[in-house]
């Protein structure tokens, strides 16, 4: 049986509610595009759905086409995966039984079929045994017939491949890749729908890694528009080698000391064209590992070479025992293996790109079932290279590579604090919108009659809508160049479109992230599409759709329908989410915190007290923050302070009472005073104060400090601000549980924050 975490579920769901609306209609075949990062389980969903499309539809075949021998692979997965579904069959081509039957999955490959020799599967024989002749026999004996393109980014593209498509003539197509490129027979001639996994979500349920570190210990440079990534070059391939061995050696201890028995491996590329003989680089990379102990004899080291080929089923010795696996580009795609943890390239490789399917090798977790380690580092995945600039191809990469490193001072100046935290195990993310979302906003506007009051003619998008909006959010409106745009452009259209769908989100309590603002897109679209008959996929009159939301005569219809939505996913997602606490024992300061600067827009920020240095800052860190530093810094009472994240085990956090259950509540500072005393800090201001979630932490934090005692210090803190807005008055804290005076500073329960006082 298979155990799908719950995003997969809900991948699952939405495939299977398209699959099954598609099937069903009597409009022209259309494309799924189902797009999943690598380590996601994208073969996992893929046979959940077609197990549950084998229950809806009887009457179903499937074709399971994929590159080189990955094609063979799924095969042995999806029968695995498959095993408690009997009634599914698993054939390659020449199993066939003149056609392919209800339930019977056919695999396979690219490769044969674009053989310029004779191809039985392609063209017709003698014996009428050809796959278009299968095809009919099939359509015939009365089944539909649903076409699996895996990794469609590959080999799908070529005339013959296309002339494949047009032949099988599937009821459905679904595509499945990281990186998906549409296929279409004809230009503008294929109808498709989306179905995304994001990052975060696969991050969530620990399946990935949280970072690719760049030369660890070494450091390297980004480019103004950080498209490349410039490396020290001036390293020799051994010392490459010899800091990618040192980091696995590191990560083996690490494991070990968390009593975990993954054995780190380390992956070795070798360019496709070497220099001189095809021999010379792969003979160089074993005289090197030789002086460090580690051969093919002793079965340290493998090999998987074109030339050579060998075995490298992980289930089986003697893989289990090796430490470095050399290869060339054949690794890059269909091969699972997640105790890669490291990779080594060399400058030899004349241009490297950090697509999805070469550094997914080294990103799925090796343990998803325990989660992330308390030591960070095993949580990562650490790249090595000579090589002058790689690319960023894709914002999957560029969310993954760590740019810039943050360590922890050394010399003494840090004292351990070994405090305890805690850290959420979730159910369900309640911060994000599942599909659940895209069926309450369709309920919520049935019930307001929103379809009835709308204006489809004559529509006009004024710039005081746009003004507002952009106003409202500063991180988007930063990027635009001017707000007097001709509002008729698509491009400057679009853009308008996405900052609404974000100030929207926003507006009513939930970060705009990539999953939220799709669902938000796709219900509007689908309301449209519902309501005036008008396609997402057609590009008139997906611009038509825009211009109706932002139209001021139906953009407060349009408000009032997300808001109520909103509010109603709430009521859902509280009802349906259970969250447990975890105790992660001892807490100090990380020695290091790897960070990416994509999304995040980090920047260098001078300070003395930070114990991470260089302090790395958002730019757009809350203004109450970069105050209260300013305060810290000033102060002779503070020997060091911390600036603490939202996540995982990495940062602090204390539990609080939060709708009848536990959650960890991440204060924004540990300070460290003179005389060995620690502060907790959380800084508020204005709105912040006023909010309800302000006055459940505080309490825990209390709470916390309250009950929590340590032999070496004593612990103090509570949530601080300033008593004007323009942070020119005092800063105050509040020590007390009541609930109503925390929104006023004025108010008992608040005193002046002085270090040598309330110590």
């Amino acid at each position: 049986m298979i155990n799908l975490v719950e995003f997969q579920k809900e991948k699952v769901q939405e495939l299977l509610n398209l699959s099954v609306k598609n099937l069903n209609s009597n409009n022209r075949p259309k494309t799924i595009i189902f797009q999943s990062p690598t380590g996601s389980g994208k073969t996992i969903m893929a046979s959940e759905l077609i197990k549950e499309l084998y229950k809806n539809e009887k009457n179903i075949s499937f074709i399971w086409i994929a590159p080189r021998n990955l094609y063979e692979q799924s095969k042995i997965k999806l029968q695995k995966y498959l095993s408690s579904s009997p009634s599914i069959t698993h054939s390659y081509f020449n199993d066939l039984d003149k056609h392919i039957k209800s339930g019977e999955i056919l695999y396979m490959n690219w490769e044969s079929i674009n053989k310029k020799d004779k191809n039985i599967i392609v063209q017709e024989s003698e014996k009428n045994f050809f796959l278009q002749k299968i095809v009919e026999n099939t359509i015939e004996e009365g089944n539909k017939i649903v076409l699996l393109i895996d990794e469609s980014h590959h080999g799908a593209k070529s005339d013959i491949s296309l002339s494949l498509i047009r032949s099988i003539m599937p009821s459905l197509t679904i595509e499945i890749s990281a990186t998906p490129k549409l296929l279409e027979l004809e230009p503008g001639s294929v109808e498709y729908d989306i179905v995304k996994a994001h990052l975060a979500e696969v991050k969530e349920a620990n399946l990935i890694k949280n970072l690719i570190v760049l030369n660890d210990g070494v450091g390297v440079k980004a480019t103004k528009n950080q498209k490349k990534i410039k490396i020290l070059e001036d390293f020799t391939n051994e010392q490459v080698i010899k800091r990618a061995l040192k980091k696995r050696n590191e990560l083996e201890k690490g494991f070990l000391d968390e009593k975990s028995n993954v054995k780190p491996l380390l992956l070795i590329q070798l360019p496709d064209s070497q220099r001189g003989s095809n021999s010379d680089m792969k003979e160089e990379v074993l005289e090197i590992l030789n002086k460090n102990k580690l051969t093919t004899e002793n079965k340290k080291v493998a090999i998987y070479l074109s030339e050579e080929n060998l075995n490298i089923d992980e289930e089986k010795q003697p893989f289990e025992s090796v430490e470095v696996l050399i290869f060339k580009q054949a690794i890059a795609l269909g091969w699972d293996c997640p105790r890669a943890h490291i990779l080594a390239i060399f400058r030899d490789i004349k241009s490297f790109s950090f697509e999805v399917q070469t550094i997914g090798r080294i990103c799925r977790f090796p343990e998803p079932d325990r989660g992330y380690f308390k030591n960070n580092e095993l949580n990562d995945a650490y790249i090595f290279s000579n090589i002058p600039s790689i690319d960023l191809k894709d914002n999957f990469a560029q969310s993954l590579i760590s740019l810039q490193v943050s360590e922890r001072k050394r010399g003494g100046i840090y004292d351990p604090v070994n405090l305890h935290s805690y850290h959420t195990i979730r159910n369900r993310e309640k911060t994000r919108f599942d599909l659940n979302f895209e069926d309450l906003f369709a309920k919520t506007s049935s019930k307001l009659g929103i379809s009835k009051k709308i204006k489809i003619n004559n529509l006009s998008v004024k710039s005081t809508i746009l003004k507002d909006t952009i106003e409202s959010v500063q991180n988007i409106a930063d990027s635009l160049e001017h707000k007097d745009i001709e509002l008729t452009d698509p491009k400057n259209l679009q853009r308008y479109f996405d900052v609404y769908i974000n100030k929207t989100i926003s507006n009513n309590g939930f970060f705009p992230e990539q999953r939220s603002v799709d669902r938000v897109k796709n219900s509007i679209y689908k309301f449209c599409e519902t309501n005036f008959s008008l396609n997402k996929t057609n590009r008139e009159d997906q611009l038509k759709i825009m211009k109706i939301v932002l139209d001021d005569r139906n953009n407060m219809y349009f408000n009032e329908l997300a808001e109520k939505t909103i509010n109603e996913y709430s009521k859902y997602s509280e009802e349906n989410e259970t969250v447990r606490l975890g105790f992660d024992g001892q807490w100090n300061v990380p020695e290091r915190i790897h960070l990416s600067s994509f999304g995040d827009s980090l920047q260098k920020s001078k300070s003395r007290k930070s114990i991470m240095q260089p302090f790395l800052v958002e730019a757009k860190l809350y203004e109450s923050e970069k105050k209260f530093i300013e305060y810290l810094e000033k102060s002779d009472e503070v020997k060091w302070w911390f600036r603490n994240g939202d996540r995982d085990m990495t940062y602090f956090a204390v539990p609080y009472e939060k709708e009848n259950s536990k959650a960890p509540f991440y204060v924004d500072f540990i300070v460290f005073y003179k005389d060995n005393e620690v502060g907790l800090y959380d800084t508020k201001m204005g709105i912040t104060l006023q909010t309800e979630d302000t006055v459940i932490k505080n309490k825990g934090l209390q709470n916390y400090l309250k009950n929590e005692k340590y032999k070496k210090f004593k612990l103090h803190g509570g949530i601080v601000s300033n008593t004007n807005k323009d942070y020119s008055g005092n800063w105050k804290i509040y020590k007390s549980t009541n609930q109503k005076n925390i929104m006023d500073t004025k108010k008992k329960g608040w005193e002046l924050l002085d270090f040598k006082k309330i110590r």
